[in-house]
């Protein structure tokens, strides 16, 4: 029960430091969310990442983007 309980606090500290420096945050999303869709999408640029709401009412990410398009992957046959 304790544990629970400090893990909780931990998640709330966390998410209030993230949400107080939302551009950081922004940035470090746009980053990992570009390098992930770089493997499917070629020439994305525009990419950019909102933040609303808070930790008490939960938080929704915005994601947008533009991409010349989407690159072959060769995938192995279903057997």
């Amino acid at each position: 029960m304790k544990a629970n309980i400090e893990a909780v606090r931990l998640k709330k500290v966390l998410l209030n430091d993230k949400i107080k420096t939302p551009e950081r945050l922004n940035e470090v999303i746009k980053s990992d969310v570009g390098e992930t869709l770089a493997s499917y999408l070629s020439g994305i640029n525009k990419l950019s990442v909102e933040l609303t709401g808070d930790t008490e009412s939960g938080i929704s990410v915005s994601i947008s983007l533009h991409a010349d398009g989407v690159k072959n992957i060769n995938l192995l046959p279903a057997n």
